[in-house]
Formats: C-alpha cells, structure tokens, sequence
C-alpha cells in the first residue's frame, strides 16, 4: 500500500490467493488511522473497482481507456 501526496491512493496490493479475507480492509483501515479520514483519490484498474466500492469509493468519470492500464478514478469523500 502507497500513498502519494497525503490523499493519493497509488497502490494497494494484495496476493490473489489472500483475496476475500479482509486484508484489504485492515491496510485501508489503518492507513485511515494515519491519514485521517480524506477525502482520498485513487485510479483503480478495471478489475478492482467493485473492492474500492467496498472499501467506500465512488467512481468519478466513466473508465479512462485512452492510455493503458486502463482505469476507473474513484473517490473516498471521507469518513466522519
């Protein structure tokens, strides 16, 4: 997991085969804890976009495909 300029979120990882088993959650959870809770950006790649929606993000715009990887930027607006 990275976090680029405070509000960025570059990357976050996890093994395909640790999928499902809330990993994801704890890292997003405790870089909240650090970060404070945003608002967050992040481009997410075609095939994590429904673990962003579940993690809280908003999709923004339509898919940008115009540059490859292809991606979806989304939004955390902040947790109170």
């Amino acid at each position: 997991m990275a976090l680029r300029d405070n509000r960025h979120l570059y990357h976050l990882f996890i093994r395909p085969e640790a999928h499902g088993k809330g990993i994801a959650r704890e890292l997003w959870s405790q870089l909240l804890a650090m970060a404070g809770p945003g608002p967050f950006t992040v481009n997410s790649s075609m095939f994590a976009v429904e673990a962003y929606r579940r993690l809280g993000f908003v999709q923004t715009d339509d898919p940008q495909v115009d540059g490859c990887p292809h991606y979806v930027p989304m939004l955390y607006p902040g947790s109170s």
